[in-house]
């Protein structure tokens, strides 16, 4: 039995070597013209939720329309925001009556139209801006 554990311990550790991880050595000097680069940002847009108006849980999926509005899904809210960051207001109406649901999938701009989505109760509200 010892003889066959170290026959299968010879041959892990042979295949191990062979088939082993290859080091990488990097170049002191880069070879690419651009390593290294920094990108600078430049802030277009700031918004701040200090006015209690609405707040932000788990924003994403972030849409801009036609006329420079920033739209928002968040937990429970749909935001929208005019071109200096200032909240215009939350379309989001939680309920099962006329113009509300329980919860927001996603979220279309069509033109001069805000289409939501609600797979749960399989609704579709359209707000016409």
């Amino acid at each position: 039995m010892t003889k066959i554990i170290t026959a299968i311990s010879s041959i892990l550790i042979f295949c191990s070597a062979l088939i082993g991880q290859t080091v990488i050595e990097n170049p002191e000097k880069p070879v690419s013209k651009n390593a290294g680069r920094v990108v600078e940002l430049t802030e277009l847009m700031r918004i701040d939720d200090i006015g209690g108006e609405f707040f932000f849980k788990y924003p994403r999926n972030p849409k801009v329309s036609n006329d420079g509005h920033l739209f928002v899904l968040d937990y429970e809210q749909l935001l929208e925001f005019d071109t200096k960051g200032v909240f215009v207001r939350n379309y989001f109406k939680k309920g099962q009556g006329p113009g509300e649901m329980p919860e927001i999938a996603d979220y279309f701009l069509v033109d001069k139209m805000l289409i939501v989505h609600d797979r749960r109760l399989l609704k579709i509200i359209w707000f016409d801006f």
